[in-house]
Formats: structure tokens, C-alpha cells, sequence
């Protein structure tokens, strides 16, 4: 989630997270704030994962107490391509997704031995995990904006490298074991069909990992405006 430089404080935990807050020293996870206005917040890993490069700050309240307002303060990450070329290479991502995707589903909803063959069913099955998950990564890169915060750059661009990667390994690791299956059973040729598809998908898998490695990204300048005595989250 995208948030560009705009402040947050505790009352915004319904919004992001479905939970309510629960009182004034509760922090984004339901755990409860520790440290001092001297050493900052301590908070859970998966609080400083999510608010990387995020400045903390804590605001006395009039009637007593202090809430936390965040501002997103680091650089943004972006990519150097123009409107047009993000949106094409969007497009070409899902079109290679598909093609992995219908490539794998009809490979192995064939009505031939090697898939009933229990050495190639395990590593097809395994491969549905990093299917689905790269699946998820690409909506929400998608949907994503120009200007990316350092949370967004590593669990979209990154992510979706990473999954595409892994389901590229896993169709590779499932062809290759109908191929020796094929091999092996030379009289049902359409086994070593299956296999040659699955490689088919895998390179389309692999290739949405090389060509979201090799889209140069670089940082932009972050304007806002923090008040003193503000922490930065790393």
C-alpha cells in the first residue's frame, strides 16, 4: 500500500489493519508501544518491515496521553519507464502469467500416464503454491502507483521476481520428470508432449522474472514536511 507522504496516526488502524484500537499506547499490530521520546518506538519486525522509511512521531493530546502520527519520509522508488511502457509491460506480465498458467492446467489435466505417476504428481502439485502467490503479487502490482515506498518496492517489484521465479523452477522441475517419464514409456509419445508444454510454461514463468529484474528503478526525492523530534523506522 502506497502511501504518499501523508500523515498517520493511531486512529487510521481500522483502515489499514481491520482492527480497532484498542487505547492511546497500542501500536499498528495490537501490541503496546514501548521506549521514550529519547530512543524512539520499539515495535515487532513486522511492524518495522511495514512502516520502512517511515518518520514516527509522538504528539502529547490535549486532554492527556499522545498519539503516533507517521509520515513517509525515505525516497520514492520508480521506474524509468514512461506511462505507456508500464502499462505494456503490465499487460505483457499477465499475458505470460496466463499462457504459464493455461499451459500447466492442460498439461496436467491430460489422461496420460505420467500423470498418474506419483514422482510426477508431487512436484506438479507443489507447483500450484508459487502459481497462486504469483498470481496475488501481480494484482496488486498491478493496481500499484508510480511512486513506490520501500515496503511496496520489495513485496511487489520484488515479489513478484521471487514467485515468478519459483513457479519457473517448479514447472521446469515437473517437465523434466515428464520427459524422463516419456522416455521411459516411448510407446505413449504424449508424454513427452506434456512435458515439452510444461517447459513452454515455465519459460513464460521465467521470463516475467527477467524482465522485471531488468526494469531500472530509481529513487526521487520525498518532500514532505515532518516535524522536529520525529524517529525514522528501519
Amino acid at each position: 500500500m502506497s502511501i504518499r507522504g501523508k500523515q498517520r496516526d493511531t486512529s487510521d488502524i481500522y483502515h489499514l489493519h481491520g482492527k480497532k484500537r484498542r487505547g492511546p499506547s497500542w501500536d499498528q499490530y495490537g501490541e503496546e508501544s514501548a521506549g521514550s521520546m529519547d530512543t524512539g518506538f520499539r515495535h515487532s519486525s513486522r511492524y518495522h518491515d511495514f512502516f520502512d522509511g517511515y518518520t514516527e512521531v509522538r504528539v502529547a493530546k490535549p486532554n492527556g496521553g499522545y498519539r503516533i502520527e507517521r509520515y513517509y519520509t525515505a525516497p520514492w522508488m520508480t521506474p524509468q519507464l514512461s506511462q505507456r511502457e508500464r502499462v505494456e509491460l503490465r499487460l505483457l506480465y499477465w499475458c505470460l502469467y496466463l499462457g504459464a498458467l493455461l499451459l500447466y492446467g492442460w498439461s496436467m489435466c491430460q489422461r496420460v500416464g505420467s500423470n498418474t505417476c506419483p514422482y510426477v504428481a508431487a512436484p506438479g502439485l507443489v507447483t500450484v503454491v508459487p502459481l497462486l502467490l504469483l498470481l496475488f503479487r501481480l494484482i496488486a502490482y498491478t493496481a500499484g502507483k508510480e511512486k513506490l515506498t520501500k515496503y511496496d518496492y520489495k513485496h511487489l517489484s520484488k515479489g513478484v521476481r521471487w514467485w515468478s521465479f519459483l513457479t519457473g523452477c517448479g514447472l521446469t522441475l515437473t517437465a523434466i520428470t515428464v520427459l524422463i517419464y516419456g522416455f521411459l514409456h516411448l510407446d505413449a509419445p504424449e508424454n513427452l508432449r506434456n512435458g515439452l508444454l510444461l517447459l513452454c510454461g515455465a519459460a513464460c514463468a521465467l521470463a516475467i522474472s527477467r524482465l522485471e529484474q531488468r526494469v531500472p528503478y530509481q529513487e526521487v526525492e520525498n518532500t514532505t514536511a515532518v516535524p522536529e523530534g520525529g524517529f525514522e523506522i528501519r
